[in-house]
């Protein structure tokens, strides 16, 4: 009995470990699925459609967050009108499927801003099955000039990371949290950055 709940038990991890990642090739346009990534799509989809700007600024999470900076944006960057089109945790794919659906239906802008790529990965491995999965992934920005503002100087930033994800019954992602290394990453560039005493946890994204 014994033996075939340890071979079960094997034959289940082997499977978990052989699941179809879940994380969609950046070319191809992808929606997300989660109720809070549709509602944030369809509040820019209005936007875009109404038009009333000059620049559109599209991207992910950091671009999301210049949105509280509109104003520094329109009086010292672009100087006019500026529509941020971020969302969080987005990848490529993520943003070529808004492009897709309404987010640039309307009058088109004299300016277009992209910023984007930071989230795509390389999955390492997959843990899981139906309900739940963790992805150890690998990330690295051959051409990036900085990451998280530190000069590269010709190194290859990357980050090494996790993702959670909990599935509905239908297999749509229904909550998502991922974890990720900083500390190495900037070490790796050159800081005087010692990773096991910046914090007993990674940074959350």
């Amino acid at each position: 009995m014994l033996i075939a709940v340890l071979v079960a038990a094997a034959l289940t991890v082997m499977a978990a470990r052989a699941m179809r990642p879940r994380f969609p090739d950046a070319r191809v346009p992808t929606d997300r699925e989660l109720p809070e990534w549709v509602e944030r799509h369809q509040s820019l989809a209005k936007a875009g459609r109404a038009g009333g700007f000059d620049v559109a600024v599209f991207g992910d999470s950091i671009t999301a967050a210049w949105e509280r900076h509109r104003d520094v944006w329109a009086d010292r960057v672009t100087g006019r009108p500026t529509v941020f089109f971020g969302v969080n945790g987005d990848y490529t794919n993520h943003l070529l499927w808004r492009l897709d659906h309404g987010e640039l239906d309307g009058p088109p802008p004299r300016l277009v801003v992209l910023l984007i790529g930071i989230n795509n990965f390389r999955i390492d491995e997959v843990v899981g099955d139906e309900k739940a999965a963790i992805y150890r992934w690998t990330w690295q920005a051959p051409t990036a000039a900085a990451f998280v503002g530190v000069p590269t100087n010709g190194k290859v930033p990357g980050a090494r990371g996790i993702t959670f994800h909990i599935y509905d019954a239908d297999g749509r992602i229904k909550r998502e949290e991922s974890f990720w290394d900083c500390a190495t990453a900037v070490r790796d560039l050159g800081l005087p950055v010692d990773p096991t005493a910046v914090a007993k946890i990674p940074a959350r994204v």
